[in-house]
C-alpha cells in the first residue's frame, strides 16, 4: 500500500478508480503521478478512453500529461466542467 491521500469527491473517485483498474494498483496517493504507479504513455490511452466512457466527455491526452496525478486532473476537468456537471455524467 502507498501511503498518501484517498480520493475526495466522486469526480477524483472516478478518476482513481479507471486510474487503478488500468494501472493494477489498488491503493495509492491521489498525488501520485500514473508515471510513478508504473504508467506509460499507451497506459494514458487506455485511462483517457475510460475516462471518456465514464465521465460522458473527452479528455484531452495532453491534458492527462500535463496533470498526470488523480487530484491534478480531477481539479482540471472539475474547473472545467462549471456548466456540465461530470460528477453526474460518472454516475
Amino acid at each position: 500500500e502507498v501511503a498518501g491521500a484517498g480520493p475526495r469527491g466522486a469526480l477524483e473517485q472516478t478518476i482513481a478508480a479507471v486510474v487503478g483498474a488500468v494501472l493494477g494498483v489498488e491503493r495509492f496517493s491521489v498525488r501520485t503521478s500514473f508515471f510513478e504507479l508504473g504508467g506509460t504513455s499507451l497506459h494514458i490511452v487506455t485511462i483517457a478512453r475510460r475516462l471518456k466512457e465514464a465521465l460522458g466527455r473527452d479528455i484531452p491526452i495532453t491534458e492527462m500529461f500535463r496533470n498526470p496525478t488523480v487530484s491534478a486532473l480531477a481539479e482540471r476537468l472539475g474547473g472545467e466542467a462549471a456548466a456540465a456537471d461530470p460528477i453526474e455524467a460518472a454516475r
